[in-house]
């Protein structure tokens, strides 16, 4: 059984590991590393880990105040099913720096 770990550590966060992902998909198609390092830089991350191999992200950008969006959340294909976004989402419910907003907002595509 694989065990993994959850973590809001940049330093243990790959932006190349993102930007493999997001670039496939549907949502942010082709972005360049650069924009996604950006956005890094500047969103609270979170991070789903397999072995120090990172399989999950998710990203908060917020004003830290009243408002946050959650962003460019996934798991990849053969770690799916193992309850790994909803563990980012708890860890994200959590984080100190994201307590008392009043909106939290996710957009998906319609289908």
């Amino acid at each position: 059984m694989q065990t993994y770990e959850i973590t809001s550590d940049k330093s243990r966060m790959s932006v190349e590991a993102a930007h493999r992902f997001l670039t496939q998909s549907y949502w942010s198609s082709g972005v360049p590393l650069s924009i996604v390092q950006r956005a890094f830089d500047n969103s609270v991350s979170f991070a789903a880990l397999a072995g120090g191999e990172q399989v999950g992200f998710a990203r908060v950008v917020t004003d830290k105040a009243t408002f946050a969006y959650l962003a460019d959340v996934y798991v990849l294909q053969a770690h799916r099913g193992q309850g790994l976004a909803k563990r980012m989402v708890e860890a994200i419910q959590r984080h100190p720096e994201l307590q008392g907003l009043r909106r939290f907002m996710l957009a998906t595509r319609r289908s």
